[in-house]
């Protein structure tokens, strides 16, 4: 999988129609990871910018999304493939209290592998993002494991 951060205006610029030209994605190996602040800033372009891109084989992600943004942040609802929540030590504290049965809710009914739980540096990363029903990983200790340590 190759993973592309863009911008809304970016995918509605000449430059990407040129790059997409050229590129020709095999259908489900490009994601595109975007910004919900760039989502959300402009709707209505990012519903063009979404049905085109999606229509050529790309994919997208919801990027850079931390506890209190996550919520907003629904792959069914936006139309996209993905949501990316940043990890940070304070979802380890976070498991055994009601917002964390809520958080953990939400991904379950949001479907397996439509959340990435990214920058995941350590295992202990890994384990509360399991505990979370996160099944897909990126970050430093994920690379590690690529390579065989």
């Amino acid at each position: 999988m190759n993973i592309i951060s863009v911008n809304v205006s970016t995918v509605l610029s000449d430059e990407f129609l040129a790059f997409d030209d050229g590129f020709a994605p095999s259908s489900q190996d490009v994601v595109l990871e975007m910004r919900l602040e760039d989502i959300f800033s402009d709707p209505n372009s990012f519903a063009f910018a979404r049905d085109f891109i999606t229509e050529r084989g790309y994919r997208i992600c919801i990027d850079g999304l931390n506890l209190n943004t996550f919520p907003f942040a629904d792959p069914l609802r936006l139309g996209t493939s993905y949501a990316k929540l940043m990890w940070t030590p304070d979802l380890a504290a976070f498991i055994g209290t009601q917002q964390g049965q809520e958080l953990k809710a939400l991904i379950r009914e949001r479907k397996k592998g439509r959340t990435i739980l990214a920058r995941c540096d350590n295992e202990a990363a890994v384990k509360v993002g399991e505990q979370l029903g996160i099944t897909m990983f990126q970050g430093r200790y994920i690379d590690t494991l690529g390579r065989g340590r």
